[in-house]
C-alpha cells in the first residue's frame, strides 16, 4: 500500500475543515430544537447534491478521505431538515404544538 501523497493530505484537510464548519449548525439546531430559518428546498439540493457528489466519488474509487466531508454533511443537513419539519415541541415559535408521542395516562 502506498504512502498517501500531498493531494490525498490536502483533500483530507478540506474535507475535515468542511465537516468541522458544519458544528456549529448543528449545535444550534440541537439547542433551539428547530429549523425554521432554513428553505425546504434549500436544505434538500444540499443533501441531494452531496448524495450525487459522494456516489460520483464511489464510482471513481477514490480514497476515503474524500468521502468524510460529504457524508458529514449529509448527516448535518439531515439532522436539521428533520428538526425543520419535526421542531422539538415547546421551541420556540412551537410552544403550543403537541408532544411528538402520546403520553400515557395514569
Amino acid at each position: 500500500m502506498a504512502l498517501p501523497s500531498g493531494i490525498d493530505w490536502l483533500i483530507f484537510l478540506g474535507s475535515t475543515a468542511f465537516s468541522v464548519a458544519l458544528v456549529p449548525q448543528l449545535v444550534r439546531t440541537l439547542r433551539l430544537g428547530r429549523a425554521d430559518d432554513f428553505s425546504i428546498p434549500f436544505v434538500l439540493l444540499v443533501v441531494g447534491a452531496s448524495i450525487v457528489t459522494l456516489t460520483y466519488w464511489l464510482i471513481r474509487g477514490e480514497p476515503w478521505q474524500v468521502y468524510f466531508g460529504f457524508i458529514a454533511n449529509i448527516l448535518v443537513w439531515g439532522v436539521v431538515l428533520w428538526y425543520r419539519f419535526f421542531p422539538r415541541p415547546g421551541s420556540l415559535g412551537h410552544e403550543h404544538d403537541a408532544p411528538r408521542r402520546p403520553h400515557r395516562q395514569p
